[in-house]
């Protein structure tokens, strides 16, 4: 199984030869990745969102991260131990309120 950044580091680096850290706030604030706006008509399927739990995307806040699918759902690792799943942002009351770090490791 994986966990979310385990999830993450395999397929980006599956898909763009990219090797990420294991770790989801390393992943969302990357520098080799482009920065993506958090605006639904800008991200594309692929982008990784980084999401800092408490809202105030202070160091050590961003706890969890997945990978944008389109049309306001994302693909992730909830927790060790359970299935890889796809879940809605976009209205999501749970995930809409985190800041975003968002990063796309592959061109347009």
């Amino acid at each position: 199984g994986f966990d979310c950044s385990g999830l993450v580091l395999f397929a980006v680096n599956n898909a763009t030869g990219v090797a990420l850290p294991h770790s989801a706030e390393a992943q969302g604030k990357d520098a080799r990745g482009a920065v993506v706006p958090r605006d639904w008509t800008q991200m594309l399927p692929g982008d990784v969102i980084s999401f800092s739990e408490d809202g105030t995307g202070a160091p050590g806040s961003f706890g969890h991260v997945g990978i944008y699918l389109g049309d306001g759902k994302m693909i992730h690792a909830p927790k060790p131990g359970k299935s890889v799943e796809i879940v809605q942002l976009q209205g999501s009351g749970y995930y809409e309120p985190m800041l975003w770090s968002i990063r796309r490791f592959a061109a347009a």
